[in-house]
């Protein structure tokens, strides 16, 4: 019985790895899709609309940076500050 519940807990743990791949390049190709296609419409707005254009790509890039490079930052320090904290406990 305790073979059968360690056989399920690894495949469950399996499972959810794979999800979580799974979801971060579902998220990234679609974070590049989005860039894209501002970064397309920036540039063709760009013969029209000179100021809006280089606005549209601030914005993608600034949009791009925090929704994936914020929370990997926050998460690092969180986990930073995790370790340190069980240290300074022993």
């Amino acid at each position: 019985m305790a073979v059968r519940d360690q056989e399920h807990v690894h495949e469950m743990n399996r499972k959810g790895l794979s999800g979580n791949i799974l979801k971060d390049r579902i998220g990234q190709f679609c974070g590049l899709t989005i860039a894209l296609g501002a970064l397309w419409v920036a540039f063709e707005t760009t013969s029209t609309n000179p100021g809006g254009a280089l606005m549209l790509t601030g914005f993608s890039i600034v949009g791009m940076v925090a929704v994936f490079v914020a929370p990997r930052a926050l998460e690092a320090i969180a986990n930073h500050q995790k370790i340190n904290d069980q240290s300074d406990e022993h």
